[in-house]
């Protein structure tokens, strides 16, 4: 994925290296998708999925890109509830069965 890619989805702002917090680990959404999934979807749609299911969590992403994994946290704004059913289904549904962890 090229940076023009992420610019034009209108999520990913600012990127800085990511660094695990282990405290913070466990209240997370993981996102694991394919560099392909994620150039066709509408990021749009993605960015209103997450808004529309607040909570507490962060959401970090995992691209798999043909040079190895990639991984982000999502900012702030985009925190979501882990546990929201409806959130978990939607993600699958755009991502694949084994894209939330």
């Amino acid at each position: 994925l090229g940076k023009s890619t992420y610019a034009r989805c209108g999520i990913i702002v600012n990127v800085t290296p990511f660094e695990p917090d282990p405290a913070e680990e466990e209240d997370r959404l993981l996102l694991k998708v394919d560099s392909s999934r994620v150039a066709g979807t509408d990021m749009g749609m993605l960015k209103q999925l997450i808004s529309d299911h607040p909570g507490e969590a962060s959401v970090v992403v995992d691209v798999m890109t043909p040079e190895g994994p990639v991984r982000m946290r999502l900012g702030k704004e985009y925190l979501v509830d882990p546990g929201d059913r409806n959130l978990l289904a939607s993600l699958k549904s755009m991502f694949g069965e084994r894209a939330v962890a």
